[in-house]
């Protein structure tokens, strides 16, 4: 065998090993609930992220988790509960909105600690602020987090970027009705509120939000921003759930 062929055969085979890491990483770069939703994940600084809301409609115990569609019925549960924007089947089913937004969950299932696959949990205060660190910092978080284009969001800007690779979508809110008939849904494709594990001192939920630069017409200053909230009650409401992963310790990875 020459020199040449020799190295040829090296290349090759270099080749041939690059592309098999390459598929075990992407491989290993997806997790999946227990109903066998698949779902795409990321690294950002030194935490796993799922790169798509969850649609799981089963805690990891196996136990369902309600469909509540009435009104009166949601705001009055005090056990999980999960919906989809409008309750519309046509949407659900026809129009992908679980495939795109996943579902809206109220705060009793991510409390149960059980919402994300085993091995994963429902990021705490101190993981959304790590992420934000990660990022450099509120104000320009957002930026970094947010899908580009408008295929999901219904405006956008040339200063998002989605360079974390989070792929933050706008699922909108269901809030708590004051009657029966109050509209209940808001902001799809404007607004996204995902939920915290964490409660504060006054017992409501830490949530946090990222907004379309333009809502209903106007414009939204400081969109890049990853906004942190709560409000009183809002155990009831409904929001979006990303999981991260959890290492073997028991902290966050």
């Amino acid at each position: 065998m020459n020199k040449k062929t020799t190295f040829a055969t090296i290349a090759l085979a270099i080749a041939i090993l690059a592309a098999g890491t390459t598929e075990a990483t992407a491989q290993e770069m997806r997790v999946a609930d227990i109903d066998g939703n698949i779902y795409k994940t990321v690294q950002i600084g030194n935490q796993i992220w799922m790169a798509e809301n969850l649609k799981t409609t089963r805690l990891n115990n196996g136990e369902e988790i309600p469909v509540v569609q009435h009104p009166i019925e949601w705001g009055n549960l005090r056990s999980p509960g999960l919906c989809w924007y409008e309750d519309d089947i046509y949407i659900r089913d026809s129009a992908g909105y679980v495939d795109s937004y996943g579902f809206l969950y109220n705060w009793h299932a991510v409390g149960t600690g059980k919402l994300c696959p085993e091995g994963w949990h429902v990021p705490s205060e101190q993981d959304w602020a790590r992420l934000v660190q990660s990022l450099g910092g509120w104000r320009v978080a957002g930026l970094k987090m947010k899908e580009r284009g408008t295929e999901h969001w219904y405006a956008t800007t040339d200063d998002v970027t989605n360079e974390s690779g989070f792929t933050a979508r706008p699922g909108g809110v269901r809030s708590i009705p004051r009657y029966e008939r109050m509209h209940l849904y808001y902001f799809i494709r404007y607004f996204g509120a995902f939920w915290s594990s964490s409660i504060t001192p006054e017992g409501n939920p830490v949530q946090y939000g990222i907004y379309s630069p333009i809502v209903r017409g106007e414009r939204q200053y400081g969109h890049g921003t990853l906004r942190r909230f709560h409000v009183d009650p809002s155990r009831e409401r409904g929001h979006s759930v990303r999981c991260i992963k959890t290492d073997t310790a028991g902290q966050q990875k």
